[in-house]
């Protein structure tokens, strides 16, 4: 016996492949948006950087960072440099917040444990509007934080 297939389900099928087009291109756009990298906030700077740390991303981690005076291929070339230095430094983070001080300037709080260490250390990161954009402003972070600042 063969089986012909009806009008309408041919159609249906048709419907079902233009929908599903559809949700597809709604979603790719939501997630050009979502991940243009505009409207970045301190929430996101500050986990960035930290993730790039934790990955040890020198190029990641100039992005991120606010060196006064320092263009953004010199901060790489300090982070590179320093990143060798503490290739053996391992921790864990979690970001705990946001304290804000201005529309300019935000501390974000940060959970950090070094192996070996007990217990975590909330330590304060501050971040800058720079041009737009929040950059963590590495110069005022405390050594204790990073034995290999760039400076």
């Amino acid at each position: 016996m063969k089986y012909k297939s009806s009008q309408s389900s041919a159609q249906s099928g048709r419907i079902s492949v233009v929908a599903a087009i559809a949700v597809v291109c709604v979603l790719a756009s939501l997630g050009v948006v979502m991940f243009s990298g505009e409207n970045k906030g301190p929430e996101t700077t500050a986990n960035g950087f930290m993730s790039a740390l934790a990955e040890t991303d020198a190029k990641k981690l100039a992005s991120f960072t606010y060196l006064d005076g320092q263009d953004e291929a010199a901060v790489q070339a300090k982070w590179e440099d320093n990143l060798k230095r503490t290739k053996y430094f391992q921790f864990r983070w979690a970001f705990d917040g946001i304290e804000t001080s201005s529309q300019e300037t935000v501390i974000a709080r940060i959970n950090l444990k070094v192996a070996g260490d007990n217990d975590p250390t909330l330590h304060r990161i501050p971040l800058l509007k720079v041009k737009d954009a929040w950059k963590v402003d590495v110069a005022a972070i405390n050594r204790s934080f990073y034995p290999a600042l760039p400076r």
